[in-house]
């Protein structure tokens, strides 16, 4: 995970497996996270490194079948990157209504 600046976005960064770098033409790649939370980047960061390494394999184990670019790998993990981002943002809307009603309680 990398950040340019601060107060910007979070980047993914993943290193290609040497093996697949002649196929894709590179040694790595970023995508951005969108995202200046730590805590939800991290969260997010997991979420596409385990989607990446899935991805791999799969060109590992079909590359006379399988032929992608980085940028058709970055599309995919775009799409992950939604849905991962939803459920991300969900958890901390249901950590601080959870802490809301908390607090409410001990007020009572």
């Amino acid at each position: 995970m990398v950040r340019r600046q601060v107060g910007s976005s979070y980047l993914f960064r993943s290193v290609i497996p040497l093996d697949l770098q002649p196929q894709l033409g590179r040694r790595q790649f970023q995508l951005s996270l969108r995202c200046g939370i730590l805590k939800q980047a991290k969260s997010l960061s997991l979420h596409l490194h385990h989607l990446t390494q899935n991805l791999y394999d799969q060109i590992k184990n079909n590359s006379d079948q399988l032929k992608i670019t980085v940028d058709q790998l970055k599309q995919i993990l775009k799409s992950g990157l939604a849905k991962a981002f939803d459920q991300v943002t969900h958890q901390a809307e249901r950590q601080v209504n959870s802490s809301r009603e908390g607090v409410r309680s001990k007020a009572d």
